[in-house]
């Protein structure tokens, strides 16, 4: 659809330049003396091409061609849509996942299962999980795995995001007994939309952990302290005390910082995870901010933490030459 005025003469031949930095690998051709466009040598993918992008309408290559000679010389610029083909199976993180659900979970309780990952998009996107019933249990449904006595132990279902993701979820359909059964070992596929669709699998281990029923408890659930804003790098601001009643592992209490408090306070405090003390990682500055509000969690591996608000209070030293503000009264 050029439009080159008949009556200007052309030093040579009428020639198309594909146009490209140096560098660059170009994934298509311009056949200079027509003008047609042919595919290079260099494979196009659309994942590494536009990657980030999720939107079937959205993948573009752009490239320049110069109209030559120079008495009609103009940079044409063309648009390829890149279309989406099934050339990447969906994978799990790891070919095998490993789960923990304690022994008093709760029928219906539901455990998220890492999501598989597939570059391709739209259709062509991961569509279907479900759990492989073994051979050796044929009676037995898709969706659902057994233990040794025939009954429903597990079943997975999907929930789906606004945004048009799918994440497995294995519900606990049977109360778990540790004592009897500690690990379940089963065979999870998930499974695309392309035609033919591609598919691949993972083990889903699940260990039934001992039951930790008693959360760790601080010695004092509000502290007050108060620091002078001169003390140096390293020093003690609060030694916080957490016991738990439990036994062994269940009773190793981890500590550290909500993710709520501010992030001048994760600057300028660090909480040692094994012992609770607090301690100055920067220098503070009570000009800046004269008080912290430290939100502290106690954990001992159990669904919820214990808490406890420390208050440091930053004392004033002389640390500010006075200035003299000078305002002036007018005479209107």
């Amino acid at each position: 659809n050029l439009t080159l005025d008949p009556d200007v003469p052309l030093s040579s031949p009428l020639q198309f330049k594909l146009v490209y930095k140096t560098g660059d690998v170009p994934l298509v051709r311009v056949e200079e003396n027509t003008g047609e466009i042919f595919t290079a040598a260099n494979r196009i993918d659309r994942e590494k091409l536009c990657a980030g992008i999720f939107s079937e309408n959205r993948c573009f290559y752009e490239v320049e061609v110069a109209v030559l000679p120079d008495e009609v010389f103009r940079l044409v610029k063309i648009r390829f849509l890149i279309e989406d083909i099934n050339d990447n199976a969906p994978l799990f993180p790891s070919t095998v996942i490993n789960i923990s659900i304690p022994e008093n979970t709760a029928i219906n309780s539901r455990y998220s299962v890492p999501s598989a990952i597939d570059p391709d998009i739209g259709v062509n996107g991961i569509q279907h999980y479900e759990l492989l019933k073994p051979k050796t249990a044929p009676k037995r449904t898709f969706g659902s795995i057994t233990n040794d006595q025939g009954q429903n132990v597990f079943g997975l279902d999907i929930t789906e995001t606004p945004e048009g993701d799918k994440w497995p979820q294995l519900i606990v359909q049977q109360i778990l007994d540790r004592e009897q059964k500690d690990t379940y070992v089963m065979k999870i596929k998930v499974e695309d939309g392309g035609s033919p669709p591609r598919s691949s699998t993972a083990i889903l281990q699940v260990t039934v952990t001992d039951v930790n029923d008693n959360r760790p408890v601080f010695k004092e659930n509000d502290v007050e302290v108060s620091v002078p804003e001169n003390a140096p790098v390293g020093t003690s601001v609060s030694q916080l005390h957490a016991t738990d009643a439990d036994l062994g592992s269940n009773a190793q209490i981890h500590f550290y910082f909500s993710n709520q408090i501010s992030s001048l306070a994760k600057r300028l405090f660090a909480i040692d995870n094994t012992t609770g003390l607090i301690t100055i990682r920067e220098p503070l500055d009570r000009e800046e901010s004269p008080v912290h509000k430290l939100t502290v969690l106690a954990s001992d591996g159990s669904s919820t933490p214990s808490r406890a608000t420390v208050t440091v209070n930053v004392t004033d030293i002389n640390d500010n030459v006075p200035s003299i503000d000078t305002r002036y009264i007018i005479n209107p």
